[in-house]
């Protein structure tokens, strides 16, 4: 399993721990970011090619826009929501 993180997602508190966790328990995961105005995703300023993952359970901590990139390169991403789908 992969785990995509969005680096800037409104402050959220729990974003260090989850880090640090995901750290522990040697869990695979790149920490993203969602340029305003593009539909792309960084990592370190380069750009994910998320085909990669296809062969990968990916689970998908960000917004909306993130969820519909990776739905967009042909993963099927879990994601929690409180609010019903709007994909």
């Amino acid at each position: 399993m992969i785990w995509l993180v969005q680096a800037d997602l409104h402050r959220e508190e729990g974003h260090a721990q989850l880090l640090d966790a995901l750290n522990r328990l040697g869990s695979e995961y790149i920490e993203v970011t969602l340029p305003p105005g593009r539909d792309s995703i960084l990592s370190g300023g380069q750009g994910v090619d998320l085909t990669g993952f296809r062969d990968k359970p990916v689970f998908v901590i960000g917004s909306y826009k993130l969820v519909r990139l990776a739905r967009t390169a042909g993963l099927t991403p879990a994601a929690y929501t409180e609010y019903p789908s709007v994909w």
